[in-house]
């Protein structure tokens, strides 16, 4: 019974320390660390937009870890760097875009950061259809890797704008 106590505290401790704030000691530059990262969270975030409305597909697949997992609406999850780059694939000989994305906050606990964006622009569809607006939200956990940078590990978004289908009647 002494030996699970002793191992149910050794991994309490271990969650706590794992999900304490970064340090506000200042580090190099006068920034706190916690301000390093949520600058470096933010500088990718507007990496990624810019990213996609180039094409880049190297960029994209940069930001993420080698296990990240896209998740889409009314899709499967899209896990790994193979399923990801597959994904993006298929937009890119689909769809140009041009997109602006807006960090409207970023929180760090330790080893993960989770930001909230928006993102807005168009989609021009290479058929010569009508080219449709963005307008959506998302949230993206990153995770700090070994070699001390960040990485996308988990992403969503869902679009602030409701499906023709669903948008209500008028009389």
């Amino acid at each position: 019974m002494r030996v699970y106590l002793h191992l149910s505290f050794v991994l309490f401790a271990m969650v706590l320390a794992a999900c304490a704030p970064a340090s506000q000691e200042p580090a190099s530059g006068g920034q706190t660390e916690a301000e390093a990262v949520v600058e470096a969270i933010e500088d990718m975030e507007g990496q990624y937009a810019f990213a996609i409305a180039l094409g880049d597909l190297e960029a994209i697949l940069a930001i993420y870890s080698d296990d990240g997992v896209h998740m889409v609406p009314n899709q499967p999850a899209v896990i790994g760097k193979s399923a990801i780059r597959t994904l993006w694939e298929e937009r890119f000989e689909q769809n140009d875009y041009q997109l602006t994305a807006t960090v409207e906050g970023v929180k760090v606990a330790g080893d993960l950061a989770v930001s909230r964006i928006t993102m807005s622009g168009k989609v021009t569809p290479k058929d010569g259809s009508e080219p449709n607006a963005i307008d959506l939200k998302g949230i993206t956990l990153y995770q700090r890797q070994s070699d001390g940078s960040w990485k996308r590990v988990w992403s969503t978004y869902n679009s602030n704008t409701p499906p023709a289908s669903a948008a209500p009647e008028t009389s």
